[in-house]
């Protein structure tokens, strides 16, 4: 079953989402729901992305729920638009952006009207760029293939092992670069270093009929039986015989809504009141943090206390000799002849 989103699947959706405004942010089991207003709510289980038009069981909100709609909620969308034809789709609105990352284990990313990342869902680091909030949001490289490819620049790109293989490394999903191989009438395994000249020729012209293609989507869910083995833009070869049945859809976006009752509970009713929700997250952070608050101050009082037992087991343990195993609430944890450690139980 289709797991993740394809470069190309990202290419339709763009063109597919035309959302007026951005709702909000909604945590669900597995992910999130991002809500728009004058599309469908897209179903995000990282690094999957379905626009669904079911209603979907919502759990308490956190940081990310919070932060997006305080931010840009209720703000109009002036564009949706893929980044460098890769697995990156930006939502800008008035006065920032959401960036959805879909690829690995996905990233949620908010940012100002100037692109600075005020929000990251996770934050890292790599050798070619940074996301962390502060930094001026950076994709990843370009892929090297994408609709505008010049023939000499797509003539380079065949460095790996062979035909298939570089045009999968060269940022083409593996089945349409096999499409693009047997619509070439080229052996997908054929060594670069066999390849000819009308070879690769042959090949140009395949993966232009494919972006020509991706303007003009035939969406389609292939099934085997009762399984769903994959959802595309447009019919490809490898399953043109008679082993898979293929449905078509006006749509990508009702393709991938297929799969949306399998991965998600589908509510019967409503969706709680959020408002109503986050104000119980608040006041459960407010009593977590003055419980924690309280066993704080216990934790200092009680270390006034017992200072003389904490500087003598500290200076035992400088010694090479066991400190005491325990005082007061203190118990002894961790004593490897440099350091010791002593855990804090309060009492009751």
């Amino acid at each position: 079953m289709k797991d993740a989103l394809t470069n190309y699947d990202v290419h339709v959706l763009a063109r597919e989402l035309a959302p007026k405004r951005f709702s909000k942010i909604v945590r669900i089991s597995g992910g999130y729901k991002i809500k728009l207003v004058g599309a469908p709510d897209l179903l995000y289980l990282p690094p999957l992305l379905i626009p669904t038009q079911y209603v979907i069981s919502a759990d308490r909100p956190d940081n990310l729920a919070i932060i997006s709609r305080k931010r840009l909620g209720n703000r109009r969308i002036t564009s949706v638009s893929q980044l460098n034809f890769d697995r990156i789709l930006r939502f800008d609105t008035e006065d920032g952006s959401i960036v959805l990352e879909l690829f690995g284990d996905g990233n949620v990313i908010l940012t100002n009207a100037d692109g600075v990342i005020t929000y990251a869902l996770h934050e890292r680091d790599w050798r070619d760029r940074s996301v962390r909030r502060g930094v001026l949001y950076t994709p990843p490289p370009a892929p090297h293939i994408n609709p505008s490819i010049s023939y000499d620049e797509f003539a380079q790109i065949f460095t790996a092992k062979d035909a298939v293989r570089s045009l999968v490394r060269a940022g083409v999903p593996p089945v349409f670069a096999e499409d693009v191989c047997a619509s070439a009438g080229v052996d997908k395994q054929t060594p670069v270093h066999d390849l000819t000249g009308d070879q690769i020729r042959a090949l140009y012209d395949a993966l232009l009929d494919q972006f020509t293609r991706l303007e003009h989507p035939d969406p389609v869910v292939v099934r085997q039986g009762s399984e769903v083995v994959d959802i595309l833009p447009f019919p490809v070869a490898k399953y043109s015989d008679g082993d898979y049945e293929l449905d078509h859809y006006s749509t990508l976006s009702e393709a991938l809504d297929v799969l949306t009752p399998t991965l998600v509970s589908i509510a019967a009713q409503p969706e709680p009141d959020e408002e109503r929700d986050m104000v119980s997250f608040w006041k459960k952070q407010r009593d977590d943090a003055a419980r924690e608050l309280a066993e704080l101050e216990s934790m200092l009082n009680e270390a006034y206390t017992h200072s003389n037992e904490l500087l003598t087991a500290m200076s035992a343990a400088k010694s090479g000799a066991q400190p005491p195993q325990s005082f007061g609430p203190f118990r002894l944890k961790r004593w490897d002849g440099r350091e010791v450690v002593y855990e804090f139980t309060p009492q009751p």
